[in-house]
């Protein structure tokens, strides 16, 4: 059962879910808070989908893992947002296809599946929520195909670090691997085209850190504005 104070931040992160109507109630009695510190996963593919996660504060990360070992990240979920392939899981009664790991720390609430099944059932502002959240998942991992298919790596990964930087803050903290797997490549490719880069005055490699260096260059590349 949640708390007072956890009721209150789960209803400031979603007010349109949860105004209006006694589900926040309903929710309180069922549901359960917990934090989990970054690196833990919610969902390991394969698992039985058991409960909606309710982002309240920190991120989760859904990653997908391929038959030749190379990772891709279909989408973040921030506070105030859910996870769509939970809720498909939960009301398609099916495993989860996935990975759900957290990828900056912070407090979920769990709603169990037969709860969700339920309000979805009886509520029209949950099964906007799910829609909502089918139409914003469904939009970004279209963009996301449209990028890995049909851009060139170079092109996305000085979009990337540009869009992850600014001139203020130039340093990207994430290992290439981290990189490689958000734009859907090996870290083999990523750490070639940065040590190219490395090489040309583009950036500066650490570990587990990037640094532009030259913003000017890479938005040559990326054919951005910035």
């Amino acid at each position: 059962m949640l708390n007072e104070a956890t009721q209150d931040r789960l209803a400031a992160a979603f007010p349109s879910l949860l105004d209006g109507s006694n589900a926040l109630r309903e929710i309180a009695e069922h549901a359960s808070f917990k934090h989990f510190p970054a690196g833990a996963t919610l969902y390991h593919e394969g698992d039985e989908t058991a409960y909606l996660p309710l982002i309240v504060t920190g991120e989760l990360a859904v990653t997908k893992l391929g038959e030749t070992g190379r990772e891709i990240t279909l989408y973040r979920v921030g506070a105030g947002e859910s996870c769509i392939l939970s809720a498909l899981g939960i009301l398609n009664e099916v495993s989860f296809p996935a990975t759900a790991e957290v990828s900056a720390e912070g407090g979920v609430v769990l709603v169990p599946a037969a709860r969700v099944r339920e309000l979805v059932d009886r509520l029209p502002a949950w099964r906007h929520f799910v829609f909502h959240l089918y139409q914003a998942r469904l939009t970004a991992l279209i963009a996301l195909v449209e990028e890995v298919v049909f851009e060139k790596l170079d092109v996305r990964l000085a979009g990337f670090l540009l869009r992850h930087t600014t001139s203020q803050s130039p340093v990207l903290g994430w290992t290439h691997q981290r990189i490689a797997a958000e734009l859907g490549s090996s870290r083999e490719v990523i750490s070639r085209v940065l040590k190219d880069w490395q090489r040309r005055g583009f950036i500066d490699v650490s570990r587990g850190a990037v640094s532009v260096a030259d913003r000017g260059a890479l938005q040559k590349v990326s054919n951005l504005v910035t």
